[in-house]
């Protein structure tokens, strides 16, 4: 009874559920007759755009890791040496999108100009 009083205190346990709270889930073992608890993070649903009613960037940055799978080693290389000589770390980009949003508007067309250079040779070697 102490321990429980002391996890409610804690808020280890909570009375109350809200959407960013983790749900438990009870699932029985396969050929275990006890069960097994399983946290359940419910995702939560965002809005499409920002606060000041711009699209989201996410779309974009994904679009541009599907390319890259496709490309070639010497356009990733290209395309690594653009950015290092514009002044960031491409592959780090990927996992940090604010790396590209702190570069000027300038590095970032600049980045983008390269980009979509490459991609345009692989739409029209696709569709020859």
């Amino acid at each position: 009874a102490i321990a429980a009083s002391f996890l409610f205190t804690s808020q280890a346990f909570s009375a109350t559920t809200d959407n960013n709270q983790a749900n438990i889930a009870t699932e029985a073992s396969p050929g275990i007759s006890n069960q097994r608890l399983l946290r359940v993070h419910p995702r939560v649903e965002e809005e499409d755009g920002s606060e000041d009613g711009s699209e989201d960037d996410s779309e974009d940055d994904s679009e541009e890791r599907n390319y890259w799978k496709y490309f070639s080693r010497a356009d990733k290389d290209t395309l690594k040496a653009h950015a290092k000589d514009i002044g960031f770390d491409l592959k780090a980009s990927f996992k940090d999108y604010s790396i590209f949003t702190r570069l000027t508007p300038e590095q970032q067309w600049a980045y983008m100009n390269k980009l979509n250079e490459i991609k345009e040779k692989y739409k029209t070697a696709k569709a020859t």
